[in-house]
């Protein structure tokens, strides 16, 4: 499977849309709800979350938008050169990852969210070297802060997008001031709408003081949350390790980028401090770096039979967590 959709064509990106539906299958014939809180979440979601009741709806939802997140993600690999190949392996690789857990199959902030970071990563890598990036610097800033507005730990990416434009350009005083004004602006609208239309839960106090605070509770707590920690902390490891062989031979604005996704990863992790309600669908954050990183390592493989094979055993394994012979 992974030779069909290493080459780099039109047909092969409509294919990843059945692909995604199948993989994602349980999602529809047998959703598994995301806990739903609407004290903890924006109005935005909650008004959405009243517009699709349906749980099969929401699960169709869910797979559209990583089917949608899988296609940004394999044009900024290939736009950016991340991968020595032109190749839609990251898309299908997230894809397949997305749906290991029962509980990343359901429509949630997170989801939503981590689409609007990962097209503003998109757009910060469209700086690199520029003396006209105002209007990526300024669109990025609004997405993190937009992506905040449905996942609040989001808004600390913020912090990640500044080290990233520090690390691909000069970054001026000025597009510093664009930048942080840009990321307010999603919050001070949605706070003006919530105003205006008389809404019970409103972004600022209510959405804030919910969501702002420490993880005070151990994530481990059950075999499932062991499972999923060790797994995880073996990927982050591999990747660790395997830093040299993703940058080697690479230019040197590729090198700056894929060391800025690993950026994207310590944050997926840092962040778990500052969520005092911490859900599952979290892990969203980080199979952004993990679908281009794990992509990298099978391509690093002289033997493409063996990458083959690493691949098919992921597809067993969520094949058996989709028909619960494997109660995760």
């Amino acid at each position: 499977m992974l030779e069909f959709f290493r080459k780099n064509l039109f047909i092969n990106s409509l294919l990843l849309l059945p692909f995604c539906l199948l993989i994602r299958i349980k999602g529809v014939i047998k959703p598994i709800p995301y806990n739903f809180v609407s004290e903890r979440e924006s109005s935005i979601f909650n008004n959405l979350m009243e517009l699709v009741s349906s749980n099969w709806v929401q699960g169709l939802l869910a797979s559209l938008i990583v089917y949608m997140q899988a296609l940004i993600i394999n044009r900024l690999c290939i736009k950016h050169r991340i991968a020595k190949e032109m190749t839609l392996i990251p898309g299908l690789v997230y894809i397949t990852i997305s749906a290991v857990i029962p509980d990343l199959l359901s429509l949630s902030p997170m989801l939503i969210g981590s689409t609007f970071i990962i097209i503003a990563v998109h757009l910060l890598f469209n700086t690199y070297n520029s003396v006209a990036a105002a209007s990526d610097i300024f669109s990025a800033g609004f997405l993190i802060g937009l992506a905040g507005v449905f996942y609040f730990p989001f808004y600390y990416f913020f912090i990640v997008s500044f080290i990233s434009l520090i690390i691909l350009k000069s970054f001026t005083f000025k597009e510093r001031i664009q930048h942080s004004v840009a990321w307010v602006i999603p919050t001070l609208l949605l706070w003006v709408w919530e105003f205006f239309n008389s809404e019970d839960l409103m972004v600022i106090p209510d959405f804030f003081r919910e969501n702002f605070g420490v993880n005070q509770v151990l994530f481990i707590q059950d075999i499932k949350s062991l499972i999923i920690s060790v797994l995880i902390g073996i990927l982050v490891l591999i990747f660790l390790v395997n830093f040299s062989n993703y940058t080697k031979q690479k230019v040197t604005s590729t090198q700056k980028k894929i060391s800025i996704l690993y950026w994207v990863m310590a944050y997926s992790g840092l962040v778990l401090l500052m969520i005092e309600h911490l859900e599952y669908s979290h892990i969203f954050s980080f199979l952004f770096p993990a679908s281009i990183f794990t992509t990298l390592s099978l391509l690093n493989f002289k033997n493409k039979i063996v990458a083959e094979i690493i691949f098919l055993v992921l597809l067993i394994v969520v094949v058996i967590v989709q028909f619960d012979l494997i109660q995760l």
